[in-house]
This record gives C-alpha cells, structure tokens and sequence, in this order.
C-alpha cells in the first residue's frame, strides 16, 4: 500500500473549526443533574412557537423548536411525517436538527395518538435534507459538553459540500446523513439512506469527502451504534487542478472515534474520488476511495458484532495526464492506528476498483481488498 497514513491523518486533523479539549472519558454528571422534560413534536397537527411542545395537544412543528425550548437533558417525542425545516448550524451550515453544546433525547416513530407506545415501521419518522442540507449535526466543545441519544428515524437525503478554497477544514466535506463532532452519540433502530457529502473542488487538490451517511470524529467512549441500516450513501471527492480528493467511508465514517454496537448493515453505498487533468498527486496523495461501506480512520476503536456489507464499492479517482487514485476496501476499510473488532461478519459482492491514468503501472490505480482492506491498524 502507499506510504500515506502520516499525511493523511495530518490532512485529516484540519477538520476542527475551534480548538478543544483532548479528554475523552465522558462525564454526563452535570447533564443528568439538569431538570429533564418531555416535549412533543408534530409535523402534521404542530405550531412552531417559544412555549411549544410542554404537551401532547400543542406540540412544536419542528424538531429544532423542541430543542430550543427544552432544557438540556430534555427527551423528545416525535409524531410520524417528514422533517425538513431548515436551520442554521454552526458556522451558518444549513442542517435539519442542530445540537450545539447540548444533552438532548430524540424519540420518533410516535402516532399522534399515542405517545406512549413508538412503532417507527408503521408510523415512518423522517428527517429529510432535500438534497441541499445537512440531516443532524451534533457538537460539543469537548467530550462531555454534548450528546444525542436519537432512535427511530429515517434520516435521508442530507447533503453536505465542502468550499472550493480555504483550508483542509474548509474544503474538506464530512457527513451528509449525520455529523457527531466529540459529542456523545447512541443511535439506535435507524436508516440512514442517500445521503452524500462532496469535497470542494478547487483549484489545487480536491477536498475530500468523508462519512456520506454518518461521520464520528473524537467521539468518546460510551457511543453505541445499533441497529442501523447505511443504504446508498456515497462521499465524494472533489476535483482539483493537480488531483482529486479522496473519498472515504460512503456509509460511515470515523476519525479517533470509540464506538461500540452491533446488527450493523451497510448496503449500496459509494466512495468515489475526486479525478484531475493534472498529475494525479499532491502531497504524496494519490485520490483513493477508500472503504465503500466504512472507513475506520485515525485511531478510531471500533467493537461491532452482526455486521453485514453487500453491494459497496471504492473507486479511484481518474488522472487521464498522470496517475490515477487507487481503491482500498470495497466493503469496509481500516488505517492509521485503527483498531477494529468485527464479530459475526457477512461481507459480499463489493468491489473495489482503482481510477484510470495515463500511468496505471505506478503508485496509483491499485485495487486493494474487494471485500475488506487494512492498513498499520489492529483488526
């Protein structure tokens, strides 16, 4: 494989918008200390008001109004429809449901009805990006500040375009679906489907495209994922004048993340990167896809068991005047200190498959791992 994890991994850093605290041992003490509250939401019934959603016959329209009115450590109750109202997050990014420096429960799956009893097969509760926002953001100035125990939702069409200048952190796109930044996320019985995050095209390497369906960075011990479906998600590299960006994790992306859980699934998803007219590399980067289904990054621990990933794919990114990117972990895909334990396994009919450049003997073009691939981590 290429020599890249020490860059990468120095590329990878620049995501982080202000600075934090390095802890990652959670303490939730001063969130459950918190008075906590019901609050009801209801798409079809509900007004968006400062002192909606206190009960069931007056409940807020939207998700974000609930949040806003709720104290933090407060559980939300979610009545079946679709979710879509806009709102600003941090740095301005439009998203559906913005958690910042908060402690919030998000139930759905509720009939009107019936508050007491979620059934999310027959009353569908989704949070639906359009195709131009953001689904969830969730960010905390450190690992305790923030968390988000969402279960019983669809979280779609979420869209996310890193900026064609500026800084790694700039250009660089990260979840489409869901983006937990040191937060503290549990996230269970969820689909997250099409989903796509874009890195910024510019007008020197393409920004890279990470966690097309869910990114978890710096997130700290105590994350539970269970229950998820990852179906046809893609990140996106951007183009570049000297190469594409790489594109990472299509369904799921991690960066120094601990995450537990299981009855995992990823299916259909797509890490493509980015192409160049120009030689392909930069930086001693080539433009890679890597890990179709899952991209585990950075010292990230991972513990899942009944994972299942059919039908993903990682394609390199073209360089038809110089070398091509290559294509790493169909499926699933792991580097940089990593450490993955994957109990209960079925993975099937993914490929990987290496860009095409004018020099598709040298250093790029490779595929690696149909299935699965692996790189300087513990698996």
């Amino acid at each position: 494989m290429k020599k890249q994890s020490v860059i990468l991994a120095s590329l990878l850093i620049g995501f982080s918008l202000f600075s934090f605290s390095m802890n990652i041992t959670p303490d939730l003490s001063a969130a459950a200390a918190m008075q906590s509250s019901t609050l009801y939401v209801d798409v079809a019934t509900g007004t968006d008001s400062a002192t909606c959603g206190a009960s069931s016959t007056q409940p807020c329209r939207s998700i974000q109004q609930a949040i806003n009115n709720g104290s933090s450590g407060a559980t939300i109750l979610v009545a079946k429809g679709s979710y879509q109202a806009a709102e600003s997050c941090l740095n301005g990014t439009p998203v559906v449901v913005c958690v910042l420096n908060h402690h919030v429960t998000i139930l759905g799956g509720y009939s009107n009805t019936n508050w007491n009893v979620a059934d999310p097969a027959s009353n569908v509760t989704s949070i639906d990006g359009q195709n131009v926002r953001r689904g969830i953001q969730l960010w905390g100035i450190d690992t305790s500040s923030a968390s988000l125990h969402i279960e019983g939702f669809t979280i779609q069409n979420g869209f996310f375009e890193g900026a064609s200048s500026g800084d790694d952190g700039a250009t660089f796109g990260f979840g489409g679906g869901i983006i937990a930044d040191r937060g503290l996320l549990i996230a269970r019985h969820l689909i997250l489907k099409n989903n796509l995050v874009i890195g910024g095209s510019t007008s020197s390497y393409g920004g890279s495209g990470s966690g097309g369906g869910m990114a978890l960075r710096l997130n700290p011990p105590g994350t539970i994922l269970e229950n998820i479906v990852f179906d046809s998600n893609e990140s996106r590299g951007g183009s570049g004048a000297s190469r594409g960006g790489l594109a990472l994790g299509g369904g799921l992306f991690t960066y120094a993340a601990t995450v537990d859980g299981g009855n995992i699934t990823f299916i259909n998803n797509t890490a493509v990167a980015g192409s160049s007219n120009g030689s392909g590399a930069s930086g001693g980067l080539y433009a890679d896809g890597q890990g179709g289904g899952a991209a585990f990054q950075v010292g990230s621990i991972i513990h899942l068991q009944g994972v299942t990933a059919q039908g993903n794919q990682s394609i390199g990114g073209n360089a038809p005047n110089g070398n091509a990117g290559g294509a790493f972990g169909g499926g699933i895909f792991a580097e940089i200190a990593s450490s993955v334990t994957l109990t209960d396994i079925d993975i099937r009919n993914n490929i990987a498959q290496g860009g095409n450049g004018q020099n598709p003997a040298t250093n790029g073009s490779l595929g690696d791992g149909g299935g699965f691939a692996a790189s300087n981590s513990d698996i």
